[in-house]
């Protein structure tokens, strides 16, 4: 027998609206804790703080690592929440880590762009960005010199590099839902369509990132259309100016609120892929073939996301 129908206008039991923003989102993620187990409407009742982050937790199976260890050597530290590293939009900033320490450094091909934020762009996208048209890679540059400060052509690359990785960390909490849920579809577009070696790569750099960016290579950014690319490389720069201008205000989704979705995502890999992917975060071996299918399976699981809970995932991967 079913329970009583919910009070009429009770907060959180009307049906989530297929275009919820994510402050409906985040609204429903609040009344579902403070009402999880009641059996009705009602003020939430005060728990211990030993028990209130397990009442919204999905226990995961024994294999899975935990939001405080993932992507780390770490213990478990209870309550066990599926996690990973958070990342920056498809991680931009590994690429110009690589090239300030003369690792795997690119020969900028037909660069006409020739300010240090020209080549701090053609050093994270290599060719890629070096094949867009000038007119638009000009754009980019003025663009993001502008947001950078008044100060832009003196900068070291060094030091531009370091602004520019500032900036999009604190600006990208700070777009729409739209442009944040795109770099999500974009990545699991590159790792579908890159050869197994290049995905490989990728997966390693990924999931043994314990920080906010990995490397992705050329390969991996020929994958997408110069649609897309531009795409990627506006939402970069958006989020730059947001954060110089400091506005709209950052809207940020906790580890506690991306619980639930980030463990449907878990949910659809075997143990065998969990297993797998435990090793990566922690540089052991595994071949290309093992690396890339799981890490297919994984972003493929991210992207298929209902809405509402691609849009968390999405707001979560990009809070700072």
């Amino acid at each position: 027998m079913s329970g009583p129908d919910p009070e009429p206008g009770a907060r959180g039991s009307e049906p989530l609206a297929p275009n919820a923003s994510i402050d409906d989102i985040l609204a429903r993620v609040e009344h579902l804790s403070n009402t999880s187990g009641s059996g009705a409407e009602g003020p939430p009742t005060e728990q211990p703080a030993s028990t209130a982050a397990e009442s919204t937790s999905v226990a995961p199976s024994p294999d899975v690592p935990s939001a405080a260890s993932y992507g780390s050597a770490a213990g478990t530290v209870p309550p066990p929440r599926p996690a990973r590293p958070k990342r920056r939009l498809l991680a931009t900033l590994g690429g110009i880590l690589a090239v300030l320490i003369g690792l795997g450094a690119k020969v900028l091909v037909g660069v006409a762009v020739v300010g240090v934020g020209g080549q701090v762009l053609s050093s994270v996208f290599g060719g890629p960005f070096d094949r867009l048209p000038q007119a638009t890679r000009d754009g980019f540059e003025q663009r993001l010199n502008s947001a950078i400060g008044p100060d832009a052509s003196k900068l070291s690359e060094t030091e531009y590099a370091d602004r520019y990785s500032a900036l999009v960390a604190d600006g990208e909490s700070r777009l729409g839902d739209p442009p944040l849920i795109a770099e999500v579809t974009y990545l699991t577009k590159m790792y579908d369509k890159a050869d197994v070696a290049t995905c490989a790569t990728a997966a390693r750099s990924e999931f043994s990132s314990t920080g906010s960016s990995f490397e992705l290579n050329d390969k991996m950014w020929e994958t997408l259309t110069q649609a897309e690319l531009t795409s990627h490389i506006e939402t970069q720069i958006a989020a730059i100016e947001a954060a110089a201008a400091k506005a709209p205000a950052q809207r940020t989704v906790s580890s506690d609120q991306a619980d639930a979705a980030i463990s449907r995502i878990f949910n659809v890999l075997t143990t065998e892929q969990k297993a797998i992917l435990s090793d990566l975060t922690d540089s052991k071996t595994r071949t290309d073939e093992e690396a890339c299918a799981t890490a297919r399976v994984f972003h493929d699981a991210e992207a298929a996301l209902a809405p509402a809970d691609l849009a968390l995932l999405a707001r979560y991967i990009a809070s700072p």
